[in-house]
């Protein structure tokens, strides 16, 4: 399903692209930003009587990361747009949780992604857009540390290959080159698989999902 909808969006991108092409309301610009994100996470098993949801959510702190890459606009018309990005994003977060021995440990976690959102844009006010859509992830690689020292890469095959989810916001449009833009995205796919044992190594029962979220705020300069 990730792969058809990754599919879909890029067909929507480069059609968008081709009939802009031919009109003489397209553009093209660059854009780069700063991320806010974090994940959620839900379903952890019970483990020696204790609740690891309460554990892992109360703990979970957003962290910042980088965006860049290119924005293209069609004006259908003169209140509506259709958008696609193509950017490199990073998302980020902290959580400090508990190890076996129940001993607080802190562990930060920054994925890499190469995103696609195509979303429409309404104009509520001279300069002023709504904008609502969607956004499809191909993971690239991931960093992390833990209590403060870089460790290796997890284990790739625990990542899903695509992370997808609805994007919404405002943007403003400062003048004819330059664009201000912020949104919320939340994710709708389960983006890690991990599997809980007890201390027998014994498989725990539960339906584990972290949900990536965030907000984005960016620049666009459109040069053309």
């Amino acid at each position: 399903m990730s792969n058809r909808i990754a599919l879909t969006s890029l067909c929507l991108l480069i059609g968008l692209t081709v009939i802009a092409q031919n009109g003489s309301k397209w553009e093209f610009g660059v854009k780069a930003g700063l991320n806010y994100t974090g994940q959620h996470a839900s379903g952890f098993p019970e483990f020696l009587g204790q609740d690891l949801n309460k554990i892992y959510n109360k703990t979970t702190t957003w962290d910042p990361g980088l965006s860049a890459g290119f924005q293209s606009k069609l004006r259908l018309s003169e209140n509506f747009s259709l958008n696609a990005d193509l950017l490199y994003n990073q998302r980020a977060y902290t959580s400090t949780t508990k190890d076996t021995s129940f001993s607080e440990v802190k562990l930060i976690n920054r994925l890499h992604y190469l995103s696609l959102p195509v979303y429409g844009g309404l104009q509520l006010l001279p300069g002023l857009n709504v904008e609502i859509g969607v956004e499809t992830s191909y993971f690239l690689d991931w960093t992390g540390k833990y209590q403060g020292n870089q460790i290796e890469p997890i284990n790739r095959d625990a990542i899903s290959d695509f992370d997808f989810g609805v994007a919404g916001g405002l943007s403003y449009r400062i003048n004819k080159y330059l664009s201000l833009q912020g949104r919320y995205y939340r994710g709708l796919v389960n983006t890690m698989e991990v599997k809980f044992t007890d201390i027998n190594g014994n498989e725990l029962e539960g339906n584990t999902k972290f949900i990536n979220h965030g907000v984005q705020l960016s620049l666009t300069v459109f040069p053309f």
